[in-house]
């Protein structure tokens, strides 16, 4: 599953997904123009030139999810 949300005042909400095995420019797995908040979810397998799991222009909140073997292995955005 790949998401792309591209609404300048968009709000995501993700619970209990994989997000795996996708490539992209920015945000490998998920990339978000606004607020994100990812809870219980596994993100791995993503690669991208920037953020390779997760893309964000807003402030991401982050709960009891797992991320590994993304490509880069950092956040991109806005991260706290």
């Amino acid at each position: 599953m790949y998401v792309l949300l591209e609404h300048a005042d968009c709000r995501i909400n993700l619970s209990n997904n994989i997000i795996a095995d996708n490539t992209a420019f920015r945000g490998g797995g998920l990339f978000a123009y606004g607020a994100l908040t990812i809870n219980n979810n596994t993100v791995t397998g993503n690669t991208a030139t920037y953020g390779g799991g997760v893309g964000t222009t807003g402030i991401p909140i982050i709960t009891n999810s797992i991320f590994y073997f993304n490509d880069p292995d950092s956040l991109y955005g806005n991260a706290p």
